[in-house]
């Protein structure tokens, strides 16, 4: 996903719940004395000049408006666009429900526009000859699934070749939850007010948000960030903030030694990519903790590796010194797996190492539950929702509840893979990285990102700090990697590649 600031230099470090929102809506008012409807005017005008920007082609243009103040926006919108000398069309749902968006209507008609009400009727409510679509049906308010009349619509639309240009969120998207409330408006681009959104960022709502445009609407940051917001958002700023700072007399030893555990009999490639990745993000030391049929095999990968072989009965010890422990990439969940996973953990909660439990680590705590202040679990959906005894489609239709239920249950932090990353702990910290591209949903991309977590950790940062470096820094890599070759043609592989890439950036600055 692609996201563009507007108005300020940079992102805000902030992502909101829609009731968060709400609250800087209303401090931003009161401090700046403004007025609901001129807030809702300079939205008009922000998403004016980016439609006219976006789509300088276009002439005929649809506006489509709710009851509430996001159909405020998209009348003062129209009206604004009417001025401009294009063609609109003003579609309502409804009378406004409240006294702003009343006003906004009042100066729509004004300009000699008429409003078409929506009804099951498709041909009255649909101009099939329009350049574009804006979205003004509903904001981050919506609490309720979309029915008739408005669903054929959704669908008449979504199957049209006509672009959706959304106002703050695309209409049937949950602002908190980034659920599709039985079906929404798949946008081209969405322009995002006063706070980003945890809804527009992470699994559907990222999808159906399409490009993304920022705006404050003029708030100040000063303002803004008297509000709580539920979210961080991660990006360089953060990467360069967590990264241990080495001196010229540094050594080795001051940057941790990273175990990875897993690779059964006949599956070393896992724990390769998640070594060389922990060794790329600069550990002083790596060791491969793996089945003795293909231990001694492993420095031919790469020669910076060291190896421990786990015999046939699965017995080992973790060398002294372990700073961080990676367990699961290539483990397997049969016998053999399951007396190594019992095994290092042991070792680990003994030693109080922080230890990275990814892939059939992760199926195995779901079958025997248990908790751990100093893990880090990194589940994609489909294991998420083992460990939470669900559904996939449970776990997508809110994200963010997930990811924390988890860490609640199991203790640590939980890093919730997929679109739009989430990472959050049992103590109300949460962060999402919106970095990251559908080239990087290849076999070891996880795995990578295990070495990577398990470097992070082993340097001594703050558990979620570590985390959320790593996830930032692996999705950075990743979209590196897109850009230089392909994301269709992307391997884990190419990740590791480009890690030196990111850090160089962060260098340079």
């Amino acid at each position: 996903m692609l996201i563009r600031p507007m108005m300020e230099p940079f992102l805000p470090k902030y992502v909101t719940t829609g009731t968060e929102c709400r609250e800087i809506d209303q401090l931003a008012m009161s401090c700046l004395n403004l007025s609901e409807i001129q807030l809702m005017q300079r939205a008009a005008d922000a998403a004016l000049d980016k439609l006219v920007q976006y789509w300088p082609e276009a002439r005929r243009i649809s506006v489509y408006c709710g009851p509430g103040n996001n159909g405020g926006d998209g009348y003062l919108l129209a009206a604004g666009a009417k001025k401009l000398g294009y063609q609109v069309c003003l579609y309502t749902l409804g009378s406004p429900a409240s006294d702003t968006a009343l006003v906004a209507r009042e100066q729509a008609l004004a300009q000699g526009l008429s409003c078409v009400p929506i009804t099951e009727d498709l041909p009255l409510c649909f101009d099939a000859q329009a350049d574009l679509i804006v979205d003004a049906l509903f904001g981050h308010g919506l609490q309720r699934d979309i029915v008739s009349p408005l669903r054929a619509l959704f669908e008449c639309i979504n199957i049209s070749s006509i672009p959706v240009f959304a106002l703050d969120i695309p209409s049937g998207i949950s602002s908190d939850t980034a659920a599709v409330m039985g079906i929404a408006l798949q946008a081209v681009a969405t322009i995002c007010f006063v706070a980003p959104k945890i809804g527009l960022l992470t699994g559907d709502g990222a999808v159906y948000a399409g490009e993304l445009f920022y705006d404050t609407l003029g708030i100040p940051g000063a303002i803004s960030s008297q509000i709580q917001a539920s979210y961080e958002w991660l990006d360089e700023g953060f990467l360069a903030r967590v990264l241990p700072q080495p001196k010229a007399s540094s050594h080795k030893g001051d940057f941790g030694h990273v175990a990875i555990v897993g690779g059964q009999p006949g599956m070393p490639g896992a724990v390769v990519l998640a070594g060389l990745a922990a060794a790329r993000t600069g550990a002083g030391r790596v060791t491969v903790i793996s089945s003795d049929e293909h231990a001694h095999l492993l420095p031919l990968a790469n020669p910076v590796l060291m190896t421990l072989a786990i015999n046939s009965n699965a017995e080992f010890t973790l060398p002294d010194g372990i700073t961080s422990l990676a367990l699961g990439p290539g483990l397997g969940a049969e016998s053999w797996g399951r007396t190594v996973y019992e095994d290092a953990l042991k070792q680990a909660q003994k030693a109080g190492l922080p230890t990275l439990l990814d892939a059939d680590g992760l199926n195995l705590l779901a079958r025997q539950h248990r908790h751990y202040e100093h893990w880090v679990l990194s589940p994609h959906p489909k294991e998420a929702a083992r460990l939470l005894d669900c559904t996939v489609k449970e776990i997508q239709s809110n994200r963010p509840q997930a990811c924390v239920r988890i860490a609640e249950q199991y203790g640590g932090v939980c890093v919730l893979k997929g679109q739009g990353s989430l990472v959050a702990d049992a103590n109300g910290r949460r962060a999402v990285c919106t970095s990251g591209n559908w080239g990087m949903a290849t076999a070891g991309s996880g795995d990578v990102l295990s070495g990577v977590a398990a470097a992070m950790l082993g340097q001594g940062l703050d558990l979620f700090d570590a985390v959320c470096a790593a996830v930032f820094l692996h999705a950075k890599a990743g979209d590196l990697a897109a850009a230089a070759g392909s994301k269709r043609s992307l391997i884990a592989s190419d990740i590791i590649e480009f890690l030196p890439a990111v850090f160089r950036a962060l260098e340079a600055k």
